[in-house]
């Protein structure tokens, strides 16, 4: 008994250094109906950084965070046309590990083999299709603690946090639809 107390309390000290997130949402007003999905845009951050990170890469984070959303939404059918907007803003974007046009901009060979501390901050807001903020919801995800990374792509933290932002926006939706 007294081993899985000291277990149980070591995990509960460890959560805050496995992650930050939650997902913030401001209603101003209720909506019903179809929600259609804009385009995904960049902020003027994460736009400087297009040349470090390469347009790629950041096409990429852009085309996984939609098919997310559009998941989500599909699945909660919240998804149609018509209705009210979605608009979303990559804030920003830290890989895991270096991209391609990072590493060719290195002239050191190790940043190959360098692992670091990644994830995303997103937001998005809902407006009626005559432009009237219905609501507003940021998310931010990231580990703080190089020990709970998971090795493997450039952006593992970063689609981690599309993944979940997609999946707490569906449930706050759907909390928040009018009958």
């Amino acid at each position: 008994m007294r081993k899985l107390f000291i277990l149980l309390t070591a995990t509960l000290l460890a959560m805050p250094a496995l992650a930050q997130h939650g997902l913030e949402a401001e209603y101003f007003s209720p909506f019903s109906g179809p929600i259609t999905l804009a385009d995904i845009v960049v902020s003027e951050k994460l736009a400087a950084r297009v040349s470090e990170l390469g347009e790629r890469d950041i096409d990429l984070l852009k085309s996984a965070l939609r098919n997310d959303v559009e998941r989500e939404l599909v699945e909660g059918n919240l998804a149609g046309t018509g209705g009210q907007v979605l608009t979303i803003v990559l804030e920003d974007a830290k890989p895991n590990r270096p991209t391609f046009t990072q590493q060719g901009q290195s002239q050191r060979a190790p940043v190959a083999a360098s692992l670091g501390i990644g994830g995303a901050e997103v937001s998005a807001t809902l407006t009626t299709p005559d432009g009237e903020v219905i609501a507003r919801f940021r998310y931010r995800y990231g580990i703080r603690d190089i020990r709970f990374v998971i090795p493997g792509i450039e952006w593992a933290d970063a689609l981690r946090t599309f993944d979940r932002f997609a999946t707490r926006l569906r449930s706050s939706l759907e909390q928040n639809v009018a009958p």
